[in-house]
Formats: C-alpha cells, sequence, structure tokens
C-alpha cells in the first residue's frame, strides 16, 4: 500500500485512537473533555480495558467522523501510516495515542 498523505486520504476512513497506557484514575470525563478541547472530530465512544500487566487501563476512542481541517488531517495521516502521536492533555503532561487495531480472534 502507498504512503497516505493528506491530499490522497479517503475521507471516509475515521481512526479510532488507543491510549495504550493511560493511569487508572484518569476518568472518562476527562478523557472525553481533552479530546473535545483538541477538537479532532465528533466522538461516538470511548472503551476502558485494565491492563493486568501494567495495574493500568487501554482506553479505545472511537470517532463518528474527524473534522476536516489541516491540523486534524495531519494528525489522521499520522496515525493512518502507523506513527504514534503524543496529545498533550495537561503541559507537559501527554498520552501516547496510536491507531486502534482491534484483535481477530
Amino acid at each position: 500500500m502507498d504512503k497516505l498523505t493528506t491530499d490522497n486520504i479517503d475521507d471516509n476512513i475515521v481512526p479510532t485512537i488507543c491510549i495504550p497506557s493511560i493511569s487508572k484514575d484518569i476518568k472518562k470525563n476527562c478523557i472525553f473533555d481533552v479530546f473535545v478541547r483538541l477538537k479532532l472530530g465528533y466522538i461516538r465512544k470511548i472503551d476502558f480495558k485494565y491492563n493486568k500487566k501494567k495495574d493500568d487501563n487501554i482506553v479505545i476512542i472511537y470517532f463518528k467522523f474527524w473534522y476536516n481541517n489541516e491540523r486534524v488531517n495531519n494528525i489522521r495521516t499520522k496515525l493512518l501510516n502507523g506513527k504514534d502521536i503524543n496529545l498533550v492533555y495537561n503541559f507537559p503532561h501527554y498520552w501516547k495515542c496510536l491507531l486502534y487495531k482491534p484483535v481477530k480472534k
């Protein structure tokens, strides 16, 4: 597959973000508020999965759609090309985020 760019990306692709490691103290409303402030898109659902090995949570953020502007398209393109992004939630603290790829059973 060719590398995706902001010029050749399909607007119908709606990536889901995974935060692979997040403190158990962080609640859903905090994540929601941060993502609303970042204005990436319309959030459909936020799921938490407990990670026993690290004693923390994995968070999955599902979007109904992503907004269409240069900043958001750059973030979306990075994720779809397999790159991690760091989203600052409380400077200098950030969450490492990546494209969510569900495990096929």
